[in-house]
């Protein structure tokens, strides 16, 4: 592994010890209320629908917060900051869109090409550059890795720095726990 790709994931990735001392929020309400499982919504309230396993909704949250990770701990966001919470909601609403048809709970491996979102030198425009492109934000683009995929499968978020990287995992969920 690279230098580079060693400080980026340091930077990105949090230490054992830092999740460890991370305290959970309480979800807003009375005590005998049932956690915030959905942090998804259109109209920034908290919905407190159940986990649905067939639902992409906590998947798709997980693959665009480690998008904007990368983006917040670059350089460039701290001369930047225009878009980025409208280029969040529409990468989401892109991302369902794109998935819709193509999301296969029962046999995950299925449609994991299609569900892969690819930033690469190559000069095809994937739906990441195409949504900052719409936000008016290229900034975003260009403080993400000059190679970086990300791929979004259900019960797993997994990434990759670099053509040659190793795929790491992000986000995985087995047998209704999560571990990010």
């Amino acid at each position: 592994m690279t230098p580079n790709i060693q400080i980026a994931r340091k930077n990105i990735i949090p230490t054992t010890s830092e999740m460890k001392n991370k305290k959970r929020q309480k979800p807003p309400g009375n005590a005998n209320s049932t956690p915030n499982n959905n942090r998804l919504s259109s109209n920034n309230k908290e919905n407190t629908t159940p986990y649905d396993p067939n639902s992409m909704e906590h998947e798709v949250e997980a693959g665009v917060s480690l998008i904007l990770r990368f983006v917040q701990n670059s350089t460039l966001k701290k001369t930047n900051t225009h878009g980025l919470q409208s280029f969040k909601e529409r990468l989401i609403k892109a991302i369902i869109e794109m998935y819709t048809g193509h999301w296969y709970p029962d046999r995950p491996m299925k449609g994991s090409a299609f569900r892969c979102l690819r930033i690469n030198q190559n000069g095809s425009e994937s739906l990441i550059e195409k949504t900052a492109k719409n936000c008016d934000a290229v900034w975003i683009v260009e403080s993400l890795p000059k190679e970086f995929t990300v791929w979004i499968d259900p019960s797993e978020v997994s990434y990759r720095i670099g053509e040659e990287g190793s795929i790491c995992v992000h986000y995985a969920r087995k047998n209704n726990t999560v571990k990010s």
